[in-house]
């Protein structure tokens, strides 16, 4: 790991108890970076995981965060890839490719164990929280504001909130206090406070 969380300038480590997640951002405010330091946060600690995101460069920050160790993580680009997958704790999808989320969830086997890590949300169709808000080990990243299902998303009961800014749209009980620059405010299911990265 070469980046680290901070909640209330304490060290934190994010548990699978604290799904599911909602991180919302705006571009530019470091929503991107913490939501990467997060998922590779919990790929440290051994939890298995589905990797979706809008961008490649999402997936390169990912591989830099956990030192380009690339023993326990499955690229799949196309539907073939998966064969062998689930022996990976890690399993990558092509970038902004949402119907291999689709694949995995009929050919990954422990796919129900798995977290399930979309971020991006806003470049994604309905279709695809159909697929994954009904569970409750999904991280979903990115401005839900520009989400096509982001009514679905207010509809949901989220164990943790992560906002580096008030939504426009109404999410049950959550008001975010003022922040200073590339912070954000934690709810979570015990705490909740300001959040940052500590590089």
């Amino acid at each position: 790991m070469v980046d680290t969380i901070l909640l209330n300038k304490e060290f934190f480590k994010f548990k699978a108890e604290n799904l599911p997640c909602l991180i919302h951002y705006p571009e530019k405010m470091g929503g991107s970076h913490l939501s990467i330091v997060l998922i590779a946060d919990l790929f440290a600690q051994g939890y298995k995981i589905i990797f979706l995101c809008g961008f490649v460069m999402a997936q390169e920050e990912f591989m830099k965060q956990v030192d380009g160790d690339y023993s326990h993580i499955k690229f799949v680009a196309n539907a073939e890839d998966f064969a062998g997958a689930g022996e990976y704790q890690m399993i990558i999808l092509g970038p902004g490719n949402e119907s291999l989320l689709h694949d995995a969830s009929t050919t990954v086997l422990d796919f129900s164990e798995r977290i399930i890590f979309v971020k991006n949300i806003e470049l994604f169709s309905e279709a695809l929280f159909d697929l994954v808000l009904p569970r409750d080990n999904i991280i979903l990243s990115g401005n839900t504001d520009e989400c096509i299902a982001k009514w679905k998303i207010t509809q949901k009961h989220w164990s943790s909130i992560i906002a580096f800014n008030q939504p426009q749209i109404i999410i049950p009980k959550l008001e975010v206090p003022t922040l200073d620059p590339w912070t954000a405010y934690y709810k979570g299911p015990t705490e909740s406070g300001t959040i940052s990265v500590q590089k």
